[in-house]
């Protein structure tokens, strides 16, 4: 961490409350004034196909018991996870670290912290735990509300969410319009098939690489909050990341509990995502291999603010992360990326050192056209190069330190 669908996703099912059938509505045929049958007005009449059926309700039933068809689950809209609010997200980040935010040499550290990302000292930076306080608390919550903003204005990740009984909202986000651009996405209302299973028994598990900080698990656990009212299935969220970010997650996550009582669990895992795993067979750095920090097969995994940081470390083993990432995920599984759109998510190429922008050189490795990317096995469903997050007038007045607007690209791939 740095300076169901038809149209993707895991699908998620429950049974249909009238066994799969549809129902139709049967007219008498027309009848003559003797009360015989008008033959030519039935005639007429069963020329016209009826819109989306064809069959008997016999025939339906028999159908959906064959191939194991059920009702959809309409996916919520945006507006739907609006609550808790920005303020009191920021509300359970103060709570959380307000001995470092109150300490008399916070702006002082969160100085040291800019000077270390400005000249790309990762591995200094994260591994002093004098710094962390000071980096939670100046970057995650501008942060921790600009990925919840990103994370409900997809339809592929609040399918995700999607429980039992929540109405079909209006879906004013404009997704696909302006600077988004939607990828073999079905422009209208995106649904979750449905089967055996309620939604609610379900787990919806999420990987956050490099999510140490606090900005993931607080977007999450907003999510999770609205997730209640929705019946969505429980959260489970695992953060990987360099840094001891144990104690920081743990206050976190405690504070937003405490206000919020959510249903979800939370896990960190203190590791270096780039270790070289043991050496596959053919002995070639960028092979897959298992993830140690990997409990589950993710539905989602994030990498925001962090692919820069492991491209200059290591390109070699962040491509072998790639690899045993797509190895351990499901197809119909989520990919999104999130990285700052300035100049530090360059990237140099080349024997000439031409810079290419992070985004650029990801879609080469996972969604280069004609089948020539180097971690196949992914398909890019959305894109944005470059997108701000404003936050709103009188969010995070009086915070210690200036809250800044955050310029971001972002994609979202799917597993196929």
């Amino acid at each position: 961490m740095t300076h169901r669908s038809r149209s993707g996703g895991p699908t998620r099912t429950r049974k249909s409350k009238n066994g799969g059938r549809v129902r139709k509505l049967h007219h008498p045929p027309a009848r003559n004034a003797d009360g015989t049958i008008n033959t030519a007005a039935a005639a007429a009449a069963s020329s016209i196909p009826e819109d989306d059926e064809s069959g008997s309700d016999d025939d339906d039933e028999n159908e959906a018991d064959a191939a194991g068809e059920a009702e959809t689950i309409p996916v919520p809209p945006a507006s739907a996870f609006a609550l808790p609010t920005d303020p009191d997200v920021l509300l359970a980040i103060r709570t959380a670290l307000n001995n470092s935010l109150t300490s008399e040499t916070f702006n002082a550290d969160v100085q040291t912290v800019k000077g270390l990302l400005f000249e790309r000292k990762w591995l200094e930076l994260f591994t002093d735990a004098k710094l962390l306080d000071a980096y939670a608390g100046r970057w995650a919550p501008s942060r921790a509300l600009a990925f919840r903003e990103l994370l409900t204005s997809l339809k592929d990740v609040r399918a995700l969410f999607a429980g039992e009984g929540e109405e079909d909202g209006d879906e004013s986000e404009g997704e696909g319009e302006g600077e988004g651009e939607d990828e073999g996405e079905d422009e209208g209302e995106v649904e979750v098939e449905a089967c055996a299973a309620s939604a609610s028994a379900r787990t919806t598990h999420v990987l956050s690489i490099g999510g140490g900080a606090g900005s993931e698990l607080l977007a999450f656990a907003a999510l999770a909050t609205a997730g209640k009212a929705l019946k969505s299935p429980r959260l489970h969220w695992v953060g990987a990341d360099i840094g001891d970010w144990s104690d920081v997650l743990t206050r976190i996550d405690h504070a937003a509990k405490d206000r919020w009582a959510y249903d979800a669990e939370f896990e960190f895992i203190e590791c270096d995502v780039l270790a070289p795993a043991p050496a596959p067979k053919d002995d070639d750095e960028t092979s897959p291999t298992p993830l140690p920090f990997l409990r589950h097969s993710p539905d989602l995994t994030t990498i925001f603010f962090t692919l820069t940081e492991l491209l200059s470390q290591n390109r070699a083993r962040t491509l072998a992360l790639l690899r045993s990432l797509t190895a351990a995920t499901a197809p119909g599984a989520l990919l999104l990326v999130a990285d700052s759109a300035s100049d530090i998510a360059q990237f140099s190429l080349g024997k000439d050192g031409r810079t290419w922008p992070v985004y650029m050189v990801l879609d080469a490795l996972l969604a280069a056209p004609g089948g020539k990317s180097a971690v196949p096995g992914w398909e890019r469903i959305r894109k944005e190069d470059s997108k701000w997050y404003r936050l709103p007038e009188g969010v995070g007045a009086g915070w210690p330190c200036k809250l800044e607007n955050a310029r971001y690209w972002m994609r979202l791939y799917r597993r196929v």
